[in-house]
């Protein structure tokens, strides 16, 4: 199971997916004309408040939470289901879909968070912003991983 390197890839699927859920993906601190002074970090599981030493979650994000946890379990299905290739393929197909409508959630969360801020407030990504566009690589290279496997099983199947 383990020894293929889409389960490789299908397993740092799962871990990216995992991380992003604890993760701060990006800030918004008071610039010089904001009247709000409070700082917010925006992560899958809750949106913070930070001011005068108080935090405050201001906003959970359960469709977002609710699809990470769908996008791990589906990896590691897909992961389990290494004996059936054609539907580990589907399953990565659908993996990849997933991972790019995820990301594109994800941006209009961050734009409507941009909303409801003051406008002097400066945005900042995180450095796990750059774990968000992770997942759908590694899907990619796991479904190459796995044609390629089923590939070489057809060729050797042809030799008999």
């Amino acid at each position: 199971m383990i020894q293929r390197i889409q389960s490789v890839y299908l397993l740092a699927y799962a871990l990216v997916c995992a991380l992003l859920l604890f993760m701060p993906i990006y800030s918004l601190i008071p610039g010089e004309t904001s009247v709000d002074q409070s700082i917010y970090h925006f992560s899958l599981l809750a949106t913070e408040q930070f001011s005068d030493g108080q935090t405050a979650i201001i906003h959970r994000s359960w469709p977002l939470v609710l699809t990470d946890s769908v996008l791990i379990a589906a990896s590691v299905l897909t992961l389990l289901s290494f004996k059936d290739r054609k539907r580990q393929m589907l399953l990565t197909r659908v993996l990849m879909f997933l991972s790019v409508a995820f990301i594109a959630a994800i941006v209009n969360s961050t734009n409507g968070m941009r909303e409801m801020t003051d406008p002097g407030h400066i945005f900042r990504y995180g450095a796990s912003a750059v774990l968000v566009i992770i997942p759908p690589i590694m899907a990619f290279l796991a479904f190459k991983g796995i044609k390629k496997d089923d590939a070489l099983v057809r060729s050797a199947d042809r030799l008999r």
